[in-house]
């Protein structure tokens, strides 16, 4: 009877040993699932070296992006001339643009059109280029009519699309401080020379936003 009695005491006690192991696989399993399910649902999670941008897609160069700001420019020039056309009339000045002519001093063109018709122009272009750059790089196409026409396209640092937050900090960082004065030439031309001779082939403004501006259209391996 004591045989049995410690048989089974044994017997109970190996039972119980198999149990906390089970458990204990289980919860670690549990965890291991937990973790694996959180890591998926998480957008945020950072995407492995293997799929980077620099491994996946190639920057566009210099001249890509210059053809396609030209383009953009053209695009944007057409509101812009209308709007210029009703405001020089609404302020009845419609008839000094027939005096205009090449090599005019600014101190003449003020003297021509007044500080205020410039402001009021040059804060209507700004703000259409801002709806323009940040509205449509931060849509589905990624990119403006330029880019898109030349295959280019504007992603983040891990080949996403970029939100209308970023890509606003992007064209405050490169297009509309190229129109303060009196440092937004030379701070334009350091941002094209950067766009030109920088490993990435990013502009100060790809640098501040964390951007790049690739020539691959967007495939399966990046985040949309």
């Amino acid at each position: 009877m004591a045989e049995i009695r410690d048989g089974s005491r044994q017997k109970q006690r190996g039972t119980f040993f198999l149990n906390s192991r089970g458990r204990s696989s289980a919860g670690n399993f549990n965890c291991k699932s937990r973790s694996d399910i959180l890591a998926r649902m998480n957008p945020c999670e950072p995407i492995s070296p293997s799929r980077s941008v620099s491994n996946t897609a190639r920057p566009a160069g210099f001249w890509l992006r210059f053809a396609a700001a030209a383009i953009d420019l053209v695009v944007l020039a057409v509101p812009f001339a209308v709007f210029v056309s009703f405001l020089s009339v609404g302020m009845r000045i419609s008839k000094d643009f027939l005096d205009l002519h090449a090599g005019m001093p600014t101190s003449e063109v003020l003297m021509r059109f007044g500080p205020r018709f410039l402001y009021i122009s040059l804060a209507f272009f700004n703000v259409l280029s801002w709806l323009y750059f940040s509205g449509l790089e931060s849509s589905s196409w990624r990119a403006t009519l330029g880019k898109r026409v030349l295959g280019l396209y504007v992603a983040d640092t891990q080949g996403r699309r970029v939100r209308f937050v970023r890509a606003s900090a992007r064209f405050l960082g490169g297009r509309l401080l190229a129109h303060a004065p009196p440092f937004g030439l030379y701070y334009f031309l350091i941002d094209c020379i950067c766009a030109g001779f920088t490993p990435r082939k990013q502009a100060l403004h790809d640098i501040f936003a964390r951007c790049f501006v690739l020539r691959e259209p967007p495939t399966a391996a990046l985040r949309q």
